[in-house]
C-alpha cells in the first residue's frame, strides 16, 4: 500500500496525473519525497500497515491486532497513517483530541509530520490506482474518495491537518 519503490511511485503518480492534473501531482510528488527523505531517519520495525478498527479484536482490556496480510518491516510510525485516517474520518472531536494527545511524543519527533504526509499521500496514490483499475474509463474520477483525499493532503486539509488542528 505504500510505494517506497521509485518505479512504482512513478506509475502511481502517472495514474493520478490523469485524474487530478499536474499541479496536484507535482505537489504530491514533492511532499512524498520530503516524507521519504524524513523516513530515512525513522527506526525500522514490524508494521501492520492496515490498522483499522475491523483489524483489531477488543477484549475489554486489550486491543489485539489481526490480519497481518500487509505486515512488513518499515518505519515504526507508518501505522499512524491508518489509525489517524480511521479516527479523524469518524469526525468524533473527543476521539481526535485523544489520538492527538496519545501521539504527542510521536508528532514531536524530527521529521514526523513530513513522514506522515508522505505516508498518507502514498496510501492515497495506492487507493486511487486501485479505483482506476476497477474503472479505467475514469468516470467521475475526481469525485472518488482517494482523489479527494489526495487533493486534501496536498492542500493541507487532510486527516493530518485535522488532527493537528484539534483543540485541547
Amino acid at each position: 500500500m505504500y510505494a517506497f519503490a521509485p518505479d512504482l511511485l512513478e506509475q502511481q503518480l502517472a495514474t493520478a496525473r490523469r485524474i487530478v492534473g499536474d499541479a496536484v501531482v507535482v505537489r504530491a510528488g514533492d511532499l512524498v519525497q520530503a516524507g521519504l527523505d524524513a523516513a530515512r531517519s525513522a527506526p525500522a520495525g514490524l508494521v501492520h500497515t492496515d490498522v483499522v478498527l475491523t483489524n483489531v479484536i477488543w477484549t475489554g482490556s486489550a486491543a489485539i491486532p489481526v490480519d497481518f496480510e500487509f505486515a512488513c518491516v518499515g518505519p515504526v510510525d507508518l501505522d499512524v497513517d491508518c489509525v489517524g485516517r480511521e479516527v479523524v474520518g469518524r469526525r468524533d472531536r473527543v476521539a481526535i483530541e485523544g489520538l492527538r494527545d496519545a501521539l504527542a511524543s510521536t508528532l514531536e519527533r524530527a521529521g514526523a509530520i513530513q513522514r506522515l504526509r508522505g505516508y498518507s499521500l502514498l496510501r492515497d496514490l495506492w487507493a486511487l490506482g486501485k479505483w482506476a483499475d476497477h474503472d479505467p474509463s475514469l468516470t467521475d474520477a475526481t469525485t472518488w474518495g482517494p482523489a479527494r483525499d489526495l487533493i486534501a493532503d496536498t492542500t493541507q486539509s487532510g486527516w493530518i491537518d485535522q488532527l493537528l488542528d484539534a483543540e485541547h
